[in-house]
């Protein structure tokens, strides 16, 4: 169970269960909240679904006036306020205790989904019925709308991908994902959990609170915990857009709270994969880094340089990597520009 905290209803109070709830955790963003609200709304063939939209706004001092007042009269979206600020994990944490729905989806207030993002859904939902797949969550492929992105880099991840082609004869529509595809291809398999991710109501709150570790590598920390218990799936199609902010994961402090959750995931892992590697894991969560990380980490005496490795053996550790990730069908990202999607 989710820890409570008092948040007051904006507009439209009165609610009833329903199928989804769409949790729209915000704080002074409002410049994009109003597309993740309509992205919800202009969903394919909106009216056969059971559905709330939940915007949480952990601004105590903005009551979003102006923006309440263009859902007056739509009784599927709610707004509340949360009394005291209660953080970034606190407020998704009020989303969780606020829903009403079987799912909860978490739509962040920057990103959006596509018109086809319930439609694919409810296939998820239908296919792990018929083939008995016990999903907790899943996970849907999504583009990531960057301008900042640098063309080398879009294209090279992007061709890589077309470089595996022939599993696309072989992709499931859910690829089952766990902690330890993260451990194999060392990087985040799961996903930011903020575009669109469903997750079974029950399993949420078994699981309790999300709680607030290693900084902003958070949801990945959260996704990798859940994943030890709940089944976790990725969709095959993209249905939604993640908006990477510009400068975010090339910011010193991020990545530094990557490294070192990454550096605790190496010591306290027992795959055999990653004992073999662990001294070319160990200088490959270091190298992977920006200049201005790197001397956080030497400054903080968080990495010991007399650690040898061998260059062939990185380098086949780099190949398992790589091949696994991509064999496997963890790409669910394609980084696109916002011409790319219109």
């Amino acid at each position: 169970m989710c820890k409570k905290t008092s948040s007051k209803p904006l507009i439209n109070g009165k609610r009833s269960e329903v199928e989804f709830s769409i949790c729209i955790p915000t704080y002074k963003r409002t410049q994009y909240l109003k597309q993740a609200i309509d992205s919800v709304l202009m969903q394919d063939d909106i009216e056969k679904y059971s559905y709330e939209v939940i915007v949480v706004n952990n601004d105590p001092q903005d009551e979003m006036k102006e923006l309440c007042e263009q859902y007056i009269d739509n009784n599927n979206v709610y707004f509340f306020s949360n009394e005291v600020n209660v953080g970034m994990l606190g407020n998704c944490n009020q989303c969780i205790n606020l829903a009403k729905g079987k799912y909860v989806l978490f739509l962040h207030d920057d990103d959006y989904l596509l018109k086809n993002h319930l439609k694919e859904l409810m296939k998820s939902i239908e296919y792990a019925k018929k083939n008995n797949l016990d999903a907790d969550c899943f996970i849907p492929s999504r583009y990531v709308l960057s301008q900042s992105y640098s063309y080398l880099k879009k294209a090279l991840k992007n061709t890589l991908s077309l470089l595996f082609c022939v599993r696309k004869v072989y992709k499931k529509y859910l690829t089952k994902v766990d902690y330890k595809d993260a451990l194999l291809s060392w990087r985040d398999c799961f996903l930011a959990p903020t575009c669109g991710i469903c997750f079974l109501h029950d399993s949420l709150q078994e699981y309790g609170e999300i709680k607030e570790v290693f900084g902003k590598a958070w949801d990945f920390v959260f996704l990798y915990e859940f994943s030890k218990k709940f089944n976790v799936y990725i969709m095959k199609n993209r249905t939604a857009v993640y908006r990477l902010e510009s400068g975010v994961t090339k910011n010193k402090f991020t990545q530094l709270d990557f490294y070192e959750y990454n550096q605790y995931l190496l010591k306290a892992s027992e795959l055999q994969f990653n004992k073999y590697f662990y001294n070319e894991i160990y200088w490959f969560n270091y190298k992977r880094n920006i200049d201005e990380t790197k001397e956080l980490i030497r400054d903080k005496g968080m990495f010991d340089f007399n650690t040898k490795y061998s260059r062939i053996k990185f380098l086949l550790f780099k190949s398992k990597q790589m091949i696994n990730y991509y064999l496997r069908n963890l790409d669910a990202e394609k980084i696109v520009s916002k011409e790319d999607i219109l």
